[in-house]
Parts: C-alpha cells; sequence; structure tokens
C-alpha cells in the first residue's frame, strides 16, 4: 500500500530518502500555527457537542479525525476535514475509509510475518488502488504545477527554478521527478503524521 519509502528502506536507499525529507519537516511548516487552528477548532467543537450534559467523550477516534485532518493539510496542501464531514469531499471520503480499511488489513498481515503475501484480497487491493488514486491526483496537480510555473518563468526569460514557497508537497516535486515516488513518500508520512501523533495523544490523556 505504502510502497519504497523511509519505513521500507535500509542502507544508502533510507539514508538518501532520511536527506530527501528532513529538510521539508523543519520550520516554517510545523511551526505554522494556522495550519492547526481550524483543526483544533473542530476538535473543540465535537468534543463539546458529543460531551452535552456530562458524558463521556471518547477522544481516541477524535484525535485520529485531527491527525488526519491536520496531517493531510500538511502534506498534501488540503485537508480531509473528517472532523467536518461537510467539507468532506466524495473522492475523501472514499480516500478516508480505503486507507482505514487498509490500516487495519495490514496489521492483520503483518502477524503472518514471512507469510503476510498470503492474505490479498480482491478488496484489500481495491482499497490500495483508491487510496492511489486519490494521492496520485493530488501529486500530479503539484507536478503540473511546477511545470507551468517553470514553462512561464522560462518564457519570461526569469529563472527556470521554483522557489520553495509551495508547502511541503511543493518542495518535495522540486526533488522528485517520479510520481509514484512522490506517492511512496507522501504515504510513509501520512502513515507517521496520523498514527504516531494520534497514539502520543490518547496515551498522554
Amino acid at each position: 500500500m505504502v510502497g519504497e519509502s523511509i519505513f521500507t528502506q535500509d542502507g544508502a536507499e533510507w539514508k538518501h530518502t532520511r536527506g530527501l525529507l528532513k529538510p521539508s519537516l523543519f520550520a516554517p511548516h510545523y511551526q505554522n500555527s494556522t495550519l492547526f487552528e481550524e483543526h483544533v477548532d473542530d476538535l473543540i467543537a465535537q468534543v463539546r457537542r458529543d460531551g452535552t450534559g456530562g458524558a463521556e467523550v471518547n477522544l481516541s477516534p477524535l484525535f485520529f479525525a485531527l491527525t488526519i485532518d491536520v496531517t493531510t493539510s500538511f502534506l498534501f496542501g488540503k485537508s480531509l476535514y473528517t472532523l467536518r464531514p461537510g467539507m468532506t469531499s466524495q473522492a475523501g471520503r472514499e480516500f478516508g475509509q480505503a486507507w482505514e480499511f487498509c490500516q487495519v488489513y495490514l496489521s492483520k498481515r503483518y502477524q503472518l510475518g514471512r507469510n503476510a503475501s498470503w492474505m490479498n484480497s480482491k478488496e484489500f487491493q481495491a482499497a490500495c488502488k483508491i487510496v492511489h488514486n486519490y494521492v496520485d491526483s493530488v501529486v500530479h496537480d503539484a507536478m503540473e504545477e511546477k511545470k507551468n510555473i517553470l514553462e512561464e518563468r522560462k518564457s519570461e526569460g526569469g529563472p527556470a527554478k521554483v522557489g520553495k514557497n509551495g508547502g511541503l508537497l511543493g518542495e518535495l516535486v522540486l526533488e522528485v521527478s517520479d510520481p509514484i515516488q512522490a506517492r511512496s513518500h507522501l504515504m510513509h508520512l501520512l502513515l507517521a503524521g496520523r498514527d504516531t501523533t494520534a497514539c502520543l495523544l490518547s496515551w498522554t490523556l
């Protein structure tokens, strides 16, 4: 599902990928508070709604929704808005459902160790295709934007390069010309940004 990137590589390949991704994970991206504000507000609104009348609220699923909203905004430049269903597109909903299915399925495959390839149902393959198609469309748009900027600057006689001001995905496509490789990097970052942070928040609180 996730392809070849930092979590499935070793040695020289891992070192190259780490060097590629590391600069994009520093400021100003994660220090941009506006990236988090609207999603934290959505989380608080959900807690207030679910906790009306003094009822207990299960924060864990809300944290997973929060982190996928923030991480997709950070990586793709557009959020899934799972905490605000009215703003989620049909493609976004399908992606979110397929991602959840794949996560559960992969956890079961992991328990099989070297025999994991035995579990490869049509449902899993279909879910992977939905996930890939969604991320591929995001990468395609970013690469088309880079291409248009390069052509525009070339026609104007300016330097044929793109400034690193397009967010994390914009920076990534400057260094990666293969769309499948770009997709793999995004998938690995999404896996880390969503699950790791949500689990940390859940255990902390």
